[in-house]
């Protein structure tokens, strides 16, 4: 049991890869995640396939081609704590100590015996009782990217090829009912025979036989670790042009084959043991994304975005089902040589895969450019959605390096969120 609560809290690391579950707009670039998220107006050529594919035809540098190899991103959410309470779960042992307590009932022969081995096991049955209350519902989320992009910025023609990975996932403890009423029924009856003085009541299901040894309960349990995920994997191109007869408005479009992958499963807290493959289901699609970019002179521009714009359901191995639904986002940047400021805002709310919850995210963003060789950035998001899980405020700080290698780190974070990038390119 005690693997699969640990399995249960750690199930979204394990997935690294989902009622009804739709996904957030994600953040694709160490970049834009130093710039708390920002990319629909202030992005590059590099990553406009992520975020705005009208960027191709507007993007502020004058590169040749951007090539990307590769970018990666992790975020872990961990809102009630959960990797530490288990590591305080695990060091306190408490559902050994409840086996050991059941196991010195039944072994005692004398009257003394029998009342300290029942106070014993009452007492670690509430201990265990209580920290798995406290687990029950506590959500662990992981989301991870990595992507490669060769883009070829062009105002007459901008042209990005592109292919990214993303892993949504996570785990949480249930606890149900009638585990809680098995563990009370230890608690009563003991209290009831040792405490209050009457007889053993032949009828509980505590008791093995007529000799009323105890039964260790653990195997019975029915509580579950549930998991759920999914992989999204894309390949695509991306396309854009500057109209002049529109006053300068460019418009991109993103054609992208689309594969899901979704894992689903709930395990039983006694076992630790499933099949990965065996609960996958994996579904191919082609959908689009459609994007609009402007400058409006002295450095300022307006992007937005619309990704997913075929909605999409699949159903996951366990009968649940996984929504690729409609993501629209709006942006604004102003841009200097030297300095780049950047808004973005959801305009659509995103309900989460597997146990994070829904996002519609405000996020602002700066960066400092020093001598086109130093990028220092900072940025900062909020959750706006209505049922945030944790803090909804994130903090992101990141640098970047160019001298015709592109590296790019980022970090982000809050008490709840961790979340780390890393990019590599070059740009001719």
């Amino acid at each position: 049991m005690k693997k699969a609560l640990l399995l249960a809290g750690a199930s979204a690391a394990y997935l690294v890869t989902t009622a009804s579950h739709a996904m957030s707009f994600g953040t694709f670039d160490p970049r834009s995640m130093a710039m708390g998220g920002t990319g629909v107006a202030s992005g590059t050529g590099a990553n406009a396939s992520y975020y705005n594919p009208a960027l191709l035809a507007i993007a502020r540098d004058e590169n040749d081609f951007d090539l990307v190899l590769p970018t990666f991103g992790v975020r872990v959410a961990d809102p009630a704590s959960i990797r530490g309470d288990l590591d305080d779960f695990q060091d306190a042992d408490y559902i050994q100590l409840f086996e050991d307590a059941i196991l010195s009932f039944n072994a005692a022969t004398t009257l003394p015996e029998l009342q300290t081995a029942a106070s014993d096991t009452v007492a670690a049955a509430r201990d265990l009782q209580t920290e798995l209350v406290n687990f029950s519902g506590d959500p662990l989320v992981i989301d991870a990217n990595v992507g490669f992009a060769l883009a070829i910025p062009n105002e007459t023609l901008g042209i990005a090829l592109y292919v990214n990975s993303r892993a949504v996932g996570g785990g949480e403890l249930n606890v149900t009912d009638e585990d809680i009423a098995l563990t009370d029924e230890y608690i009563n009856e003991l209290e009831s025979v040792f405490v209050d003085g009457n007889l053993p009541d032949p009828t509980s299901p505590i008791y093995a036989g007529t000799d009323f040894d105890l039964v260790i309960p653990t195997d019975d349990f029915t509580s579950t670790a549930d998991g759920r995920g999914a992989v999204i994997t894309e390949a695509g191109v991306s396309l854009a042009n500057e109209f002049a007869s529109l006053g300068g408005l460019a418009l991109g479009i993103t054609p992208k084959y689309v594969r899901t992958d979704t894992f689903d499963y709930s395990l039983d807290v006694d076992t630790a043991e499933f099949d990965l493959e065996e609960n996958r289901k994996a579904y191919s699609d082609f959908n689009f994304d459609l994007g609009a970019a402007i400058q409006l002179g002295g450095g300022w521009k307006l992007g937005l975005v619309g990704k997913y714009l075929i909605a999409k359901e699949y159903e996951t191995f366990l009968g649940n089902t996984v929504e690729l639904n409609p993501q629209v986002r709006a942006g604004v940047a102003w841009e200097t040589d030297t300095l780049t400021i950047a808004v973005d805002a959801d305009l659509t709310k995103n309900d989460p895969l597997g146990f994070d919850g829904q996002t519609q995210f405000l996020a602002g963003g700066v960066e400092l450019d020093v001598a086109d060789t130093v990028q220092v950035r900072a940025g900062y998001s909020r959750n706006m959605a209505d049922n945030v899980i944790g803090d909804p405020s994130l903090f992101s700080v990141g640098l970047g390096f160019t001298f015709g290698v592109r590296i790019d780190l980022a970090v982000a974070g809050n008490s709840d969120d961790l979340a780390a990038g890393l990019l590599l390119g070059a740009s001719f």
